[in-house]
């Protein structure tokens, strides 16, 4: 019998190995994932950090560049000529008028060109009605001399295109719907802001921009419109963006992650934006990563592989060898190894299975012949007259003769005739089950014009019936039934034998009223019958079941256990054999 102590994991070495390269590769794993982390953090800071400074950087240059530009205005509103500008009309002389005009757009053309921005300057004269510009198509509007002083720069958007606007006037606290004597008008396009942004744009992927609600995006001319116009709903523009560092935003579009740097203009209600793929800036590292994963995948795989292959062709082989010597151990002599490895361990298979078929053969031609032997002793003692059982039954006939019962006589006489011809034909192994139950038949009658409390039932499938089996195997339990059971009993006792069919499996139950058995003998008994062969064993049911197993295989034999009719139940179960013919 096969026990679990000498069972073997499957897979075991083959587990251990893998498990060992996978913590071998956990701890670089972890390391590069945690260092890879790091990594990635420091890169994503130093660009927050890069861009933050960068919008900061040029929202003070923008506000440097108009704060430059308000300032220059207001001191062109203290030159002489400017400010001499109203008395015009009082001076007689063309030439002094026209020098004058002269003077004055010479100072506003340098103040022009002074920002890189390709400022517009015009001075506006409420005395003279006129203005001198540096933009030839400027008109005189008057409106604009009622402008009230507002300190900060305007914009205003036609066309789609946005204009920025500053104003310097004399007096700067004039009464409410009074002109100014003068006012200064400087102005710039957005086209131009996109020109300085084009100039100020450093090498790299992002491009800043400015932005008011309500007006066109002014942006260089490489940047990314279509994105730029995804990003601007997300952003929220809170008044803490006035203060203090950028405000930053991250918002993902497209499953790419942006941060948003965004910074308000002092004297103006725009915006600074400048925003980063972070995602594709940190491309290249989350790239190496999953080609330092990839690599570490095919590392395993190739690992498991080579695993697997040392299993296969070496652990598996020893572990089938170990397991077929444990069994040839326990006494498994059938075991064969039929794998056919190509490599040494074929060698090893083929001569483990020669010495098992040697070991197999020599055991069971000893088995055999003491089987043989046993069965030869049986058909000895068949083929005599057992005297008591012939001693019990002549009596009977003298018995019944003396009484003058002659029917008694005759039955009597014919179940013992039939009973003794079937018991001394020994030249044939098999008989249909049909012969057994009727010699079955026989003995009993006699056993029942011997002892009236005894009474039988028979209930067989035909199909059975049929069947061939060894000779003598149903009357030896039959007997065993007398012997042990109802001798131990006074009342009358009652033999019940039926059989039945599944799945080509026979089952023959013989089932007695008699005194039954303590549990333990059931046992001792069931023991007795597996036992191996040895001359100490007795030939009553051992002999038949090991005649059961001889002739149908390992599983098939007999069974004892509690009876529902209070005694002893003999099973005998075998599988169906085609072949089995009588002689």
């Amino acid at each position: 019998m096969w026990r679990e102590g000498v069972r073997l994991k499957p897979f075991g070495i083959f587990k251990k190995l893998v498990l060992s390269l996978v913590l071998l590769l956990l701890p670089i794993v972890i390391l590069f994932g945690y260092t890879s982390s790091v990594s990635i953090g420091v890169v994503k800071e130093q660009l927050r950090l890069t861009h933050s400074n960068r919008t900061m950087s040029l929202s003070n240059q923008i506000d440097t560049i108009l704060r430059q530009i308000s300032h220059s205005s207001a001191v062109l509103m203290e030159d002489p000529n400017i400010r001499e500008f109203t008395g015009f009309s009082f001076n007689p002389d063309p030439y002094e008028t026209a020098h004058r005009s002269k003077l004055i757009y010479e100072k506003i053309h340098l103040f022009s060109v002074s920002a890189d921005l390709g400022l517009k300057v015009s001075v506006f004269s409420n005395s003279n009605q006129a203005v001198i510009s540096t933009e030839l198509a400027r008109a005189f509007d008057p409106r604009i001399l009622y402008m009230d002083d507002v300190p900060k720069w305007l914009s205003e958007t036609n066309n789609n295109k946005s204009t920025f606007y500053w104003y310097s006037m004399k007096p700067e606290n004039k009464k409410m719907n009074q002109p100014s004597n003068i006012v200064i008008e400087v102005k710039f396009s957005g086209e131009d802001l996109k020109k300085w942004l084009d100039k100020s744009k450093l090498n790299g992927v992002d491009d800043p921009f400015l932005y008011r609600a309500g007006a066109p995006i002014i942006a260089n001319h490489s940047a990314k419109v279509d994105i730029i116009t995804q990003l601007i709903p997300k952003i929220t523009f809170t008044p803490e963006a006035n203060n203090g560092a950028p405000t930053v935003h991250n918002v993902r579009i497209a499953h790419q992650q942006y941060e948003i740097y965004t910074k308000k203009l002092a004297n103006t209600d725009w915006y600074v934006i400048d925003y980063i793929p972070v995602e594709e800036i940190v491309k290249p590292i989350t790239t190496n990563i999953k080609l330092f994963y990839v690599t570490i995948g095919l590392t395993i795989c190739v690992g498991i592989l080579l695993v697997y292959l040392l299993y296969r062709y070496v652990q598996q082989p020893i572990s089938q060898l170990i397991v077929s010597l444990k069994k040839l151990q326990v006494g498994d002599y059938s075991v064969r190894i039929h794998a056919k490895p190509k490599s040494e361990f074929q060698y090893l298979f083929e001569k483990f299975n020669s010495l098992a078929a040697q070991i197999q053969e020599l055991i069971e031609k000893v088995f055999k012949e003491k089987l043989q032997s046993r069965d030869a002793k049986l058909k000895h003692l068949q083929a005599q007259i057992n005297p008591h059982f012939l001693y019990n039954s002549m009596g009977y006939i003298i018995n019944m003769t003396k009484l003058g019962n002659k029917d008694a006589v005759i039955s009597m006489a014919k179940n013992l005739s039939e009973f003794y011809r079937y018991t001394t034909r020994l030249e044939n192994p098999l008989a249909r089950m049909a012969e057994e139950i009727q010699l079955i038949a026989n003995y009993l009658e006699i056993q029942k014009l011997r002892m009236d409390r005894v009474h039988y039932e028979i209930d067989l499938p035909d199909k059975m019936l049929e069947q061939f089996i060894p000779r003598l195997l149903l009357q030896p339990m039959i007997e065993n039934a007398f012997e042990h059971g109802f001798q131990k009993k006074l009342r009358s006792g009652f033999l019940r034998i039926h059989g039945e069919i599944a799945d080509d499996v026979y089952r023959v139950m013989i089932d007695d009223d008699g005194a039954g058995l303590s549990e333990e003998k059931y046992e001792e008994i069931q023991q007795t019958l597996n036992d191996p062969i040895e001359d100490t064993v007795g030939c009553g049911l051992w002999n038949v079941n090991q005649r059961i197993k001889m002739h149908y295989g390992e599983e098939a034999g007999l069974a004892l256990s509690p009876s529902p009719l209070g005694g002893v139940r003999v099973t005998m179960t075998w599988k169906f054999i085609s072949n089995d013919r009588g002689a």
